[in-house]
């Protein structure tokens, strides 16, 4: 591996752990909000889908 090869490398797999860690925090500020409204929204769906007439209890 020449080394030039090996900066490219060496940037490549910084951003990758930079990318990691940058989506790690943001699940754990932005999903937690919401994946409860995601599940909940889900199980009524399935348990009450004939009474659904649109998506907007989703965001209420």
């Amino acid at each position: 591996m020449s080394s030039s090869d090996e900066k490219v490398y060496t940037i490549y797999f910084t951003w990758q752990v930079v990318y990691e860690i940058a989506y790690y925090i943001y699940n754990m500020l932005f999903l937690e909000k919401f994946a409860y409204r995601i599940v909940a929204s889900v199980t009524m769906y399935f348990t009450h889908e004939k009474n659904i007439c649109s998506g907007n209890f989703i965001f209420s």
